[in-house]
């Protein structure tokens, strides 16, 4: 049997414990991301959480949706006498039966 010098490598992401073989002095964080003034930093990751973290990265990078609407922080910039009514009209007639069935009783 043959024998090799391995590394204990425990996940920041998910607490895993690996071992994984001695490889040359490592550089750096396996992840290192800042968003809106938030560090994230991952030293060492677990093979399947460096996967999931290079997929949802490469999801972030790649991502781009058609924008449907804008949100207006000032509000309408539509004339009042044109704009939809905020609330539904009022409905005057007598209750209905939510079903054909419910009439018969």
């Amino acid at each position: 049997m043959s024998r090799a010098k391995v590394v204990r490598l425990q996940c920041d992401r998910c607490k895993r414990t690996e071992l994984m073989p001695e490889a040359s002095a490592k550089v750096g964080a396996d992840f290192d991301g800042t968003c809106m003034g938030q560090r994230l930093v991952f030293e060492d990751l677990c093979v399947k959480c460096k996967e999931a973290v290079m997929n949802l990265w490469v999801e972030l990078k790649e991502w781009d949706r058609q924008v449907k609407y804008t949100v207006i922080k000032n509000g309408p910039l539509v004339d009042e006498n044109k704009a939809a009514p905020m609330a539904p009209a009022p409905n005057y007639s007598p209750p209905q039966p939510h079903s054909a069935a419910a009439g018969k009783r």
